[in-house]
């Protein structure tokens, strides 16, 4: 679990200034589900 978080918390680097709420959420959750091992 502490791997998927980590993984939300590297997706958060991104400028979110510059990029649709959207855009984040999405990639924020592949990288979780990715980090965890689940598919999307």
């Amino acid at each position: 679990m502490s791997i998927g978080f980590a993984a939300v918390r590297e997706a958060r680097t991104i400028d979110t200034a510059r990029t649709e709420p959207t855009a984040v959420f999405n990639l924020a959750a592949k990288r979780f589900l990715n980090a965890v091992g689940a598919s999307y």
